[in-house]
């Protein structure tokens, strides 16, 4: 791992660019060598520490570290979505060394609300014992606990907006980092204060707690809203967004964001329109061995480009979801080449994206998973006004691909040599590179002594046939993708070995399944032991 003076060295070129108001090649490295390297946040995290317990700080290395670290925590999330052995490890020991500083008064106050914002804001759990201990904290500290009290942070409140310039999405993305780096209690009297300031932008900002991962939260604003409506605090475009959203919410909540909307309407709110669809490009990424997918849609903008992303999961929905505008070429191609990074991004369509949303937001619902308020940004910017959860399950799915399929290619003879070919199908989907098991029992099995073979044949017999629904899932959204990306008749293999798997065709029999448990062996093999 690169030494410590090495990181402090590139956080200081990076704050020297900040400073200059334009992120360059010493920005760009770091990131990469982040990308590579995510471990490298312990190190700024230590860094921050050191730095924030100064009697003078210095704010731009603060800012610097600060934008590491949350690109580095950013790639230690992505990795516990993984169930990466090694992320998990990694944040929990960023976690345990955040604890200690704290614990021995290593850490100020200010630093550590610093450093759980950038948790938040990376969606990477913090876990109950920060939070309290942000709160030991803050009671220690009176300057500390003006900052985020009700009634005592209105300024804060004031620059905030004035800084992101009443964007309600960006607002909200701060005042939820602030909020879930809050103990409990907390909470709903921060929303309530917000949500009573008179600059219109918070309460804008406000509706988006509607979406958060807390149900007290969502109980407490639609109240808030219910109340607000007869005084004129509400505003077409936030009636428009409650609607918009009111289907992502758990059956039991809905009457009690049905009785703001109903008020809103009594008091006269007239709901905004829809923007509408805009004509962009489309991007989209192959589904990964974890199932994790993403769309980009690249939009023009004067001279300059927006890009709305959704960052999905299967089985979990949609885990992220943001839009930036103002964007020249170079920052665009940028963000581009950071999602090529991780995945193989190629053409689709808008329909694609219209229905890999709705999919997705019923697997949130499914497993009662707020989406992330950002995803009405990424609708409204594409003019997707009908973003209603619609389920899509497996089978369902599969069919509706097979019904398209060439009937000489469900042939008993063709699908015995698809299913053999898929063996090679790792060597020209690069995407499948990805596709391997790693879990627990994995690594058990995987832990025992016996020949390369008899590893396979047990990971066939044990946890590959224990997930085989799983692996069809994946290859049915596989051949969705590649169908809407104009992929030839690849669609139709990948569609018919999931409609084999999912109909249960012997594992053995399936080149692939052979392919991802020899990726699998592989995989843990170079990982090595532990």
């Amino acid at each position: 791992m690169t030494g410590r003076s090495a990181v402090a060295k590139m956080a200081k070129l990076v704050a020297a660019e900040v400073a200059g108001g334009r992120l360059g090649d010493a920005s760009q490295q770091a990131l990469e060598a982040i990308g590579h390297s995510p471990d490298l946040a312990a190190d700024l995290l230590a860094l921050i520490i050191k730095e924030g317990g100064k009697k003078r700080p210095d704010e731009s290395i603060l800012s610097a570290c600060g934008f590491l670290l949350g690109h580095a925590l950013e790639q230690v999330r992505y990795a516990v979505d993984r169930k990466s052995p090694d992320g998990l490890a990694l944040a929990g020991e960023l976690r345990r060394a955040l604890s200690t500083a704290g614990a021995s008064g290593h850490v100020s106050p200010p630093t550590l609300l610093l450093v759980l914002h950038l948790f938040a804001a990376a969606k990477l759990d913090m876990g109950d014992e920060l939070r309290d201990l942000m709160q030991r904290m803050m009671e220690a500290d009176t300057d500390a606990r003006a900052k985020v009290e009700p009634g005592a942070w209105g300024n804060h409140l004031a620059a905030m907006v004035e800084e992101l310039e009443g964007d309600a999405f960006a607002i909200h993305g701060f005042l939820d980092e602030t909020v879930t780096a809050m103990p409990e209690a907390m909470r709903v009297p921060f929303i309530a204060a917000t949500f009573a300031e008179t600059e219109p932008a918070l309460r804008e900002a406000s509706i988006g707690f509607l979406c958060s991962e807390w149900s007290a939260l969502r109980f407490a604003t639609a109240e808030l809203i219910e109340e607000a409506a007869p005084h004129g605090h509400v505003s077409p475009t936030m009636l428009r967004r409650m609607i918009g959203l009111r289907n992502w919410l758990p059956a039991e909540q809905r009457p009690a964001l049905d009785r703001a909307i109903k008020a809103c309407r009594q008091a006269g709110v007239a709901c905004a329109s829809w923007p509408k669809a805009a004509t962009g490009r489309v991007l989209a990424t192959g589904i990964d061995g974890s199932g994790a997918h993403s769309l980009l849609v690249i939009l023009p903008e004067h001279r300059t480009h927006a890009v709305a992303a959704m960052l999905g999961k299967l089985g979990a929905g949609v885990r992220d979801a943001w839009v930036k505008r103002g964007l020249t070429k170079a920052e665009l191609a940028d963000i581009e080449q950071r999602f090529a990074v991780e995945a193989f991004l190629t053409p689709t369509t808008l329909d694609y994206a219209a229905m890999a949303a709705r999919s997705l937001l019923a697997m949130n619902v499914a497993t009662a998973t707020m989406p992330p308020f950002g995803l009405l940004e990424f609708a409204e910017a594409i003019g997707l006004s009908d973003l209603n959860p619609e389920a899509m399950p497996t089978e369902r799915l599969l069919e509706m691909l097979i019904a398209d399929v060439s009937p000489e290619q469900l042939a008993p003879a063709s699908i015995a040599a698809v299913l053999a070919e898929s063996a090679r199908w790792p060597k020209r989907h690069p995407m499948l590179e990805s596709w391997f098991e790693d879990s627990e029992e994995v690594r058990r099995l995987l832990a025992k002594r016996g020949s390369t073979s008899k590893k396979t044949a047990a990971l066939l017999a044990g946890p590959l046939e224990s997930r085989r629904s799983t692996w069809a899932q994946l290859l049915a959204w596989s051949a969705l993708v590649l169908r809407h990306q104009g992929k030839g008749a690849d669609w139709q293999v990948f569609a018919t070995v999931g409609r084999e798997l999912l109909g249960g065709r012997p594992l053995g029999e399936i080149g692939l399944m052979h392919a991802i448990a020899d990726a699998t062996v592989a995989v843990h093999r170079r990982a090595g032991p532990g």
